[in-house]
Order: structure tokens, then sequence, then C-alpha cells
């Protein structure tokens, strides 16, 4: 789809009132595919009645002039709470952000614009991936956040927010909206654009904006069908390879997303030493481009009863008994958190992800787990 893509940061504004579907498109810069759907959808909205709002934003215009992934900073790893509050009151961070900066000022205007203008709003961020993929979507996992996909037919992955800081979907769901991430498929495929296109309009329905005949519903969903034992099925992530600015990373060549891969099996080299799996599983988003943090992510599916006890359980108090466990602490100045320590508790991470916990971060050798489980709209 060549490089080098100079777009306005608004691509398309249409309807009005709630609900209210924020899209967004080259949060990357050499992920141009979701930019190209964006501006087709537009197109094809035209005059067609919609009961709420699209809104659909361009995230790095400089990286996408550019065609590169960033310029200074990755602008899906740096929103945080404290950042966004800084960015409101002082203006763009051009110290701290360097060529990003004008693009997260504009985009936290525009957000907040929409978050204080709409009370249902929907999130969703188009992505590709540098490996062949089957189309799938990556979401932090809640319930309102599993509801929304459930009848999409893609592999959906959960769990990523606990091994990423600072993407901006993790931010938005904070403020209890649905928020999640769809990967259509390589950088450079045109089916990407055709997939990014098909999963918008069914996101726009299943967010109540716009009515599908049967005819266009089945259309849309055999465009984004991996057409595999992929389909509809759920994976959480079991590792991460993290990588650091000067590290020499090489995937070995031939690997696509979900691909079986045994322990054992050697991967790719890091500083010219191999690296080898860990665990059986399957291989998500290895790297093969220039950017990235991570080299390569391992997945295994998850059974069918696990999703359906945590859906149960999360609707009750029960994880209001977790801080009576042995090493287990709720933080005094926020009910959502629990301090961790795990050279006490017998607790496994399983059960805090079964009543909607999700690893934040550390302090010191203790861990901070969230719970992320929250959606007045429908009372959970």
């Amino acid at each position: 789809m060549g490089t080098g893509l100079r777009v306005e940061r608004v691509l398309g504004r249409a309807g009005a009132g709630d609900p209210c579907v924020l899209l967004f498109g080259g949060v990357h810069g050499n992920e141009p595919a979701g930019v190209f759907a964006l501006q087709r959808l537009f197109q094809e909205l035209g005059d067609r009645k919609l009961t709420g709002t699209v809104v659909a934003l361009a995230g790095n215009l400089n990286a996408l002039a550019r065609g590169v992934r960033a310029v200074d900073r990755d602008l899906n790893r740096v929103w945080t709470e404290d950042r966004v509050r800084r960015d409101r009151d002082e203006g763009p961070l051009h110290a701290e952000l360097a060529a990003e900066a004008e693009d997260f000022h504009a985009l936290n205007r525009h957000i907040h614009e929409l978050l204080g203008r709409h009370r249902d709003l929907y999130a969703i961020d188009l992505h590709t991936t540098s490996a062949p993929t089957a189309a799938f979507v990556t979401l932090n996992d809640t319930l309102a956040n599993r509801a929304f996909v459930r009848g999409l037919k893609v592999p959906v992955v959960l769990g990523i927010e606990e091994h990423l800081r600072g993407p901006l979907l993790s931010w938005l769901m904070e403020r209890g909206h649905v928020a999640l991430a769809f990967e259509s498929g390589q950088h450079a495929d045109t089916a990407s654009v055709e997939r990014h296109l098909a999963f918008a309009w069914l996101a726009l329905e299943e967010a109540g904006v716009v009515a599908l005949s049967r005819e266009e519903r089945r259309k849309h969903q055999a465009t984004l069908d991996p057409g595999s034992e992929l389909r509809g099925r759920v994976f959480d992530i079991r590792l991460r390879l993290p990588l650091r600015g000067s590290d020499r990373f090489v995937m070995k060549p031939g690997y696509r997303n979900f691909d079986p891969v045994r322990k054992g099996e050697e991967l790719a080299t890091l500083n010219e030493r191999p690296v080898r799996s860990q665990y059986g599983g399957r291989i998500f988003m290895p790297l093969y481009q220039a950017m990235g943090g991570e080299g390569y992510f391992l997945v295994r599916p998850v059974h069918g009863f696990w999703l359906a006890l945590s859906a149960v359980l999360r609707r009750t108090p029960v994880h209001g008994l977790l801080p009576l466990l042995p090493g287990v602490e709720r933080l005094p100045d926020d009910a959502r958190r629990l301090r961790v320590d795990p050279a006490v508790a017998r607790a496994p991470i399983r059960l805090f992800h079964l009543l909607g916990y999700r690893l934040e971060g550390h302090e010191g050798t203790r861990l901070v787990f969230i719970r992320r489980e929250r959606d007045p709209r429908r009372g959970w």
C-alpha cells in the first residue's frame, strides 16, 4: 500500500447523540490499512440513517507521513492518567514525548470532547501486524468487552493489558467504556483494508448505530471469518518476550500468527544468541519489523468452562473476600486495587483473573492487581 500518507486528524464524523462509536486508524504510522478503511467507511455511510454518532480519528500523523511505526515514542504506549492530565493542563509535552507530543495532545483534546458529550461510547483501534495472520481482536478482559465481540467469530486474545503499559484503549476502558483493538492482517496486505471495513460495519451494528440487512451482515462476517479452527476461539497470553532499544532481535522466518510451537523450539535470536520457546503453545505477534517492544508473545487457549465461570463469579460480591486471604490487602485509597505479596499469598493468578482482576504493576516485590470489571450501563 506504499508509504507516506498525509491525512487530516478527523477522518470522518456523522450522526448525533448516543451511542458514539469512536474509531482510530494509524496510531502506528506503518499501519495505514485502518486509515484507508475508515475513509471508505464514511464514503459508504453516505446519507445512511444513523442512530447515534460515528467519529474516526487518525493517530500518529507525523509517523504516517513517514511510513514508520513511530518517530520518537510509540503513541500506543504513552496513555497514563498523569500524562493525560498534564497534557490537558500544560499543553503539548514536547520534552517528554518529542515528535509525538502534538499528536498526543490533539488526540487527548478530541477524546475529552467526546467523553464530555457522550455517556455511551465504544472505542475501537484498528491495527495490522508485521507477520501474516488471521484477523483477531485483543481486549481487556471485561464482560462488556467480551459481549461486544461474541458474535463476530474471530479469535480473541485476552490479557494483553498485563504486558503493555500505556495503551490508548486501556486508558479509555478505565472510564467504563467498551474498548478493543482489531488486528486485520499484515501491514501491506490489501485484504487488511477489507477486513477493517467489515469489522467497522459489524461494530457499528453491535453498538446500535446502524442496522444491517441480513445480506450485508453475512457479507461482512464472511470477510472476517478465518475459516479455520481459530474461528471464535479465545486465548490468553502466557509469555511476553520484552525487547530493549539496544537489542538485536531476529525472528526466524516463516511464522504466522497463532502457529503452534513446541517447548524448546528455536524461535529467534536475541543479541546473536538463540531464543527457545519456554512453553508449548501458539506464537502471537512475532516481530518482523525494525521497531517494536516485544519480540513475540505465547498464547494458550481458554476453555469455555472458565469463561462461563468467570462471568458468573464477576456478577457476585465474592471478589470482596480476596483481602481475607493471607498476603492480600486492599489499597486504602482505591477499593478497586489489591496489593499481593507472592511470598505469602497462595492464591493462583487464575483466581484473580476469574474475579475480574488483572496485574497492573509492581511495588517492590509485591504485585498490584486492579479490578476492571465495571460497566454502570449494564449494572456490572
